[in-house]
C-alpha cells in the first residue's frame, strides 16, 4: 500500500463520520467531505446514490438558505477544491474503489472492478 492509499483511507475514516451519526461542524469539513462523496460517486457510479445520500446527511438540520450560504463560502469552496485535486491524483483502481465502498459499508463487489 503506497502513501496515496494511506491518505485516502484516512479520508475515508473521516468521510464515514456521518454514517456513524457524527456531523461535520465547519464549512471546511462539509466541503472536504462533499469532495470525497463526489469523487467516489464519479469513480464508482454503481453506488452514486449512496454517496449522494451520505452527502445529504451533512446538510441534515440545515435550511436551504444555510446550505446555499455554506456552499457559497470561500472556506467550503477551498476545502472542496483542495481535496478534489488530491483525490484526483489517486489511481482508478480496485483499492481506491474499495476505499470508497468502505464509506458506505458496501459489500465487496468484484463485478465493477478494473
Amino acid at each position: 500500500m503506497n502513501i496515496r492509499h494511506v491518505v485516502f483511507w484516512s479520508v475515508v475514516a473521516v468521510a464515514a463520520l456521518p454514517r456513524w451519526g457524527l456531523a461535520a461542524e465547519s464549512r471546511e469539513e462539509i466541503g472536504a467531505l462533499q469532495a470525497v462523496f463526489s469523487f467516489c460517486a464519479t469513480l464508482d457510479p454503481s453506488h452514486a446514490k449512496g454517496y449522494e445520500k451520505q452527502g445529504d446527511v451533512l446538510s441534515h438540520g440545515l435550511t436551504l438558505q444555510q446550505l446555499v450560504q455554506i456552499r457559497a463560502s470561500a472556506a467550503y469552496k477551498d476545502a472542496y477544491r483542495s481535496l478534489g485535486v488530491a483525490l484526483g491524483e489517486l489511481p482508478d483502481d480496485a483499492a481506491t474503489i474499495h476505499a470508497c465502498e468502505a464509506i458506505l459499508g458496501a459489500p465487496n463487489n468484484k463485478a465493477h472492478r478494473p
